[in-house]
């Protein structure tokens, strides 16, 4: 395993996001719904069965348990492929998106939610 980069934990959740595409990088994407596998005030990681290049660009709409919706554009800074759904030859992928554009306000509705969550569930961030 490689030595972790961020500066800021993430929490591991699942929480409803859809990704619409801003960069021409990004090959037939409209808009998809999918979930978190872990969120921070900096990025998020998503599974999708979308394959993204480095550095597409991409608007995110993420909504928090508590219903807030969250509005972020970010950069694609990792892929990881998951592994495939068995005879469908479907794969899911684990990518990685920092966080460009965020508001304060929603930045903070992040941290409230990361806060709130270690309060309740205990520590389920990873550095």
């Amino acid at each position: 395993m490689g030595i972790e980069k961020r500066r800021y934990p993430r929490l591991k959740t699942k929480v409803q996001v859809k990704i619409t595409k801003v960069s021409q990088q990004i090959k037939d994407l409209k808009t998809i719904d999918t979930v978190s596998k872990d969120i921070g005030s900096a990025g998020i990681c998503v599974v999708t069965r979308k394959l993204f290049a480095l550095d597409d660009v991409v608007d995110l709409s993420i909504i928090l348990p508590n219903g807030k919706e969250i509005k972020a554009m970010g950069t694609v800074k990792w892929v990881v492929e998951d592994g495939a759904i068995k005879g469908l030859g479907l794969n899911d992928f684990n990518v990685g998106v920092k966080f460009v554009k965020l508001s304060d306000s929603d930045r903070d509705e992040i941290g409230k939610f990361l806060f709130d969550s270690l309060h309740t569930y205990g520590d389920t961030t990873q550095p």
